[in-house]
């Protein structure tokens, strides 16, 4: 909705018949509009009248921010009030302008439909106008009668309807004060309000109550605020109750409770006062609110609410409030919203990273860039912001008129100390925690901000934190979030994190090692190298990449540290290829018992300390070590769930695992040391995940064994891998590249939940049982680039009866095999693969009505398909295969598009062609399908070697109808969307077009169409159509239909 930038001198404009309303109801009107002192005019002599409207008049409509139309029985007897209602009416859509009616002795609906004595007067005037101004002036009559107004005949008393009127226009002009001009320049503003109007369903005419949910600082007030001046025009009644209002409401009660009688009979008393425009409303018990406010369309906005009962008092039930009354509850609990029954929830977002940084620059800089010499800096501070709006505006003013290097020297702080006023903001959710929830905070925001789910359950399993209410309360308050990508993660806001760091910060500013948790690295480096840690200490997040020089280590170092439970010791990603500045001299010692995460990047040590207990460990993780063993013998390993060792090079063993009944994760990738799994794996009958990716010196897995619970198997790069893995029957994924696998055995059937299967550069597989295809599970096969399958590799076999559901990708490209085998193309793929084999001389009959996507391109030697596709969906690319027999391709198949070779459009099949990118031919009835134009088209292609390959392509088709009297049609463009990832020289692209016509649509009306086609990627050289006739056997897909957009790439 468009706002009005015009400076509004009046505040309200009337529209009335004078000689039905003026020395009645518009003489009250008038007198209780100036006690409100509301601006107007309503005197005809202030406006000069004449046979039209004015330019005065019409800059008086505009200039108004309420506009009355008193709709009387002889209204529509004035051409002038018409003219009038027109042009109010055009201002309501233009400029949002609110329009308020009153129906004064006559009935809705006699307006509504012209009828009665308002519908003889209507008819009268219309006598000597044209039939398009009768038809306007019909049109406005009905959409001013269907909003909502006020009925004179409801009322006993004019003098309460007009003071109830008035109360109703110095709402809305309040209301509008405020309205949505004042947030027009908010970035991102527009996208939260059409969010916010979808849920609020405004044309329902139900009570509806919609909950507006996110964190502090996020800017959920100002979306209210922005919606409440953008949408109360619609509304008899409209009030924002804000916490302000709340406290001073509460401010002489000396112990608030909520739930208290009186309490509960003040907030209502206030809330009507405020809602009705009347001071000092007095009332004797809680149901008078319903009963005063059930016959108004109120809009109410509860901004910052953290009670329960305040919802209760003031918005308790539905039934209290008038049709089509909403109510917005803002707040930072969503579990408030569920008990309310709130079921309409909108979660504010943080903004993308461009608006916040558009965010920060307004309030820094007063625009929407940096200024010049400021553009690093601006991002680095709108980055320690967080996205937050609150801190990218804090932040902003904070930096604002400051040079360069007031904000370099600004910078140190800004990173390490939270702003005053965000602190204020964040802790309120955090103080109203319980202390089982506040101890959970701290850990995520000391050590776990980041991990997933499942895993922190396990860590603090035997701890007094309460973790599965916990969570579900702190995302509750917007405190944390759970992401739901690829597995549940926990995540907390940077700027939280940091609040309840410096919290822990706070138990001991002088003593680091008395607090709870240690995350800053100097602190850190302070404690050990003191040896000054106590029993007091939980946890350790350490960050290495972060010390400037060598740090040596004590053994003892953490000897004090009893208690400590969590150890993390890390790198940052990028920079775990350099050098460690850690330095053990005699190694370590006495590290907790009690630990239950040990995480050491870059151990420098060739064994674990001689004194080290795993008893309680949960998650071990020891990345790039220098580990060749870890102990001598099993160990109690009972808790143990995860165990990850990648990239540890020289480790020559696993240890002993037969005391890990519980063990989950194992992760072995990149161990190019190892030859050998422990015979103790078996036991692992809760594992789920194995991963031994690029162990290069790894030969065999143990045998006999079925790990029943194991999902994942990667062997990726186990180059001296030579037998298919048999140690679990449930496997779902199966990845097996670059092995020296040489057969898919016969028992491969008995992987019943076999989902995916890839062994991608397998070079010496030479042999594929059949049984492959009774997998019913089966959504991925790859076995691209294994050079040593030959049409002697098949073990086809006409008895095994194939899994009757389709699988999703089959690849096979890259091969040297002159066929495909049966066991393989009958697993119904929906995309295959066979680019680049080049020795493929035919294709056996595929199972077409499931297969979307054929790829055969650069198949040089591809002579004959034993079959035609029927599918509309599929999509067909041949590119560079030359000795394709293509006719019957052409002329029989039907697909979505299909790309081939070609020197020119075939002229036995396209019986319509030219030159170039566009043709026109003489339109005969027989092209007609009803409404629809059908043809399929070709067209010559060369790529723009001048274009970027590997980016969106268009084919864009334009179809025009014309007429022997100039006269034409112009149907919408049709758009098929590829991907041109290669030059393609001399080609034939082929696709059917379906385009609307108007309809009926005359023969006479037109004698001929022109067609033209365009192409962003590639030189259209010829082009070509053949008309499908209602009687074609060949009828065109629905693939490519009008506006259509498909992406595929080729």
């Amino acid at each position: 909705m468009a706002s009005s930038s015009r400076s509004r001198s009046l505040q309200v404009f009337p529209s009335f018949r004078g000689k039905d309303v003026r020395q009645t109801f518009l003489s009250h009107l008038i007198v209780a509009l100036d006690r409100k002192l509301v601006c107007t005019v309503f005197k005809d002599s202030q406006i000069e009248r004449g046979h039209s409207i004015s330019p005065a008049l019409v800059q008086a409509i505009r200039d108004s921010r309420v506009s009355i139309v008193v709709l009387s029985k002889n209204y529509a007897s004035s051409s002038w009030c018409l003219d009038e209602l027109l042009e109010i009416l055009k201002c309501r859509e233009e400029l949002g302008q609110i329009v308020m009616t009153i129906f004064y002795d006559l009935d809705p609906s006699d307006v509504r439909y012209q009828i009665g004595e308002f519908g003889k007067a209507f008819e009268k005037t219309c006598e000597k106008k044209t039939a398009d101004v009768t038809k306007q002036w019909g049109l406005a009559l009905t959409e001013v009668a269907n909003i909502h107004g006020h009925h004179s005949r409801k009322w006993d008393s004019e003098a309460h309807m007009v003071d109830d009127f008035v109360n109703d226009v110095s709402c809305k002009l309040n209301c509008s004060q405020s309205s949505s001009e004042e947030f027009d320049d908010l970035i991102g503003i527009e996208a939260h309000i059409a969010n916010m109007v979808s849920l609020l369903s405004m044309d329902a005419e139900q009570v509806l109550m919609v909950g507006i949910w996110g964190p502090s600082g996020i800017g959920k007030s100002t979306i209210a605020r922005a919606l409440f001046g953008r949408l109360s025009y619609r509304f008899q009644r409209c009030v924002f109750i804000d916490r302000s209002f709340i406290d001073k409401t509460l401010e002489n009660f000396r112990r608030i409770n909520l739930d208290d009688y009186g309490v509960k009979l003040q907030l209502q008393e206030k809330f009507l006062s405020e809602i009705l425009d009347h001071k000092d409303v007095k009332i004797d018990h809680l149901g008078v609110l319903g009963g005063r406010l059930q016959n108004h369309k109120v809009l109410i906005v509860l901004d910052d609410v953290d009670d329960r009962l305040l919802l209760d008092a003031l918005v308790g039930q539905t039934l209290w409030f008038g049709s089509g009354s909403r109510i917005i509850v803002v707040t930072k609990d969503v579990h408030l919203l569920r008990s309310h029954g709130i079921e309409r929830v909108y979660e504010v977002g943080f903004p993308s990273e461009d608006q916040a940084l558009e965010m920060f620059c307004q309030s820094a800089f007063k625009r929407n860039s940096p200024a010049d010499g400021f553009m690093d800096l601006a991002v680095e501070v709108s980055k320690l912001a967080g996205n937050l709006p609150l801190g990218l505006n804090l932040l902003g003013s904070s930096l604002r008129g400051r040079n360069k290097e007031d904000w370099i020297d600004m910078l140190p702080e800004l990173r390490t100390c939270l702003n005053g006023d965000i602190e204020r903001t964040l802790r309120f959710g955090y103080d109203r925690l319980k202390e089982t929830h506040k101890r959970l905070f701290l850990h995520i925001a000391c050590l776990f901000n980041g991990e997933k789910v499942d895993s922190l359950k396990w860590l603090l399993a035997d701890s007094d934190v309460d973790v599965n209410t916990g969570l579900r309360v702190l995302v509750e308050r917007s405190l944390i979030r759970i992401t739901t990508h690829l597995c549940k993660t926990v995540e907390m806001h940077n700027l939280l994190q940091e609040m309840g760091r410096g919290m822990v910060s706070a138990q001991s500013f002088d003593e680091p090692g008395e607090r709870q948790f240690l995350t800053d690295s100097k602190n850190i480096c302070d404690v050990l190298e003191d040896n000054s840690g106590t029993k007091a200490v939980l946890g350790i997040s350490w960050n290495i990449s972060e010390i400037a020089e060598l740090f040596t280590l004590d053994e003892d170092a953490f000897k004090g540290m009893r208690n400590l439970r969590f150890l993390k010791i890390y790198k940052n990603p990028l920079e775990r290829n350099e050098e460690t500045k850690l330095y053990l001299p005699q190694g370590i010692q006495s590290l907790s018992r009690r630990l239950r995460l040990l995480h050491w990047d870059a151990y420098p040590m060739s064994r674990m300390p001689s004194d080290f207990s795993p008893a309680y460990l949960v998650e071990l993780g020891m990345i790039d070590s220098e580990l060749e063993k870890m102990w001598e013998g099993p160990q109690p390993l009972k808790y143990l769930k995860n165990m990850s060792l990648w990239r540890s090079k020289k480790l020559k063993e696993v240890p002993d695992l037969s005391k890990a009944p519980n063990l989950e994760e194992l992760y072995l990738a990149d161990c190019q040391s190892l030859e050998m799994l422990p015979s103790s794996i078996r036991y692992l009958k809760n594992l789920k995940t194995l991963n031994m990716e690029e162990c290069s010196k790894l030969e065999f897995l143990p045998t006999n064994i079925n790990l029943e619970s194991l999902s994942n198997l990667t062997l990726y790069g186990c180059s001296l891998i030579r037998s298919f893995p048999d140690i679990s029957h449930n496997i779902s994924v199966l990845s097996l590249e670059n092995t020296a696998i040489e057969e898919v055995p016969w028992w491969i059937e008995k992987m019943t939940g076999l989902t995916g299967l890839f062994m991608s550069g397998c070079g010496k597989l030479s042999r594929i049982s059949p049984n492959i295809s009774k997998l019913k599970h089966l959504e991925d096969v790859d076995f691209s680039l294994c050079y040593a399958l030959t049409e002697d590799s098949w073990q086809d076999d006409p008895q095994v009866v194939p899994a009757p559901n389709p699988i999703g990708d089959l690849d096979m490209s890259d091969n040297t095999f002159t066929r495909l085998p049966h066991s393989l193309v009958s697993i119904k793929p929906q995309e295959l693969n066979i680019g680049n084999c080049r020795k493929l001389v035919s294709l056996p009959e595929l199972q077409t009505s499931s297969l979307k996507i054929l790829r055969a391109q650069d198949c040089e030697s591809l002579e004959s398909i034993s079959h035609l596709f029927r599918n509309p969906e599929t999509i067909l690319h041949f590119i560079n295969c030359f000795k394709l027999e293509q006719e019957c391709l052409i002329r029989s198949s039907v697909f979505k598009y299909m790309i081939l070779p070609g020197r020119q459009v075939p002229p036995e099949y396209f019986t319509h062609r030219a030159s170039g990118s566009y043709l026109t031919i003489p339109l005969l009835e027989s092209f007609l399908h009803g409404s629809f134009l059908r043809f399929k088209a070709c067209l010559l292609i060369d790529t723009d070697s001048t274009k970027p390959t590997w980016v969106k392509s268009i084919i864009r088709v334009c179809c025009l109808l014309k007429g022997n009297q100039g006269n034409h049609f112009h149907s919408s463009d049709l758009h098929i969307l590829i991907f041109v990832t290669r030059l393609l020289d001399r080609h034939l692209a082929i696709f059917d077009c379906s385009f609307p016509l108007d309809n009926p649509l005359a023969k006479s009306n037109y004698d001929a169409v022109e067609i033209k086609f365009g192409w962003d990627a590639c030189e259209i050289k010829e082009c070509g159509i053949q008309f499908f006739s209602p009687s074609s056997d060949s009828q065109p897909g629905d693939a490519n239909k009008l506006s259509e957009e498909n992406s595929v790439d080729c």
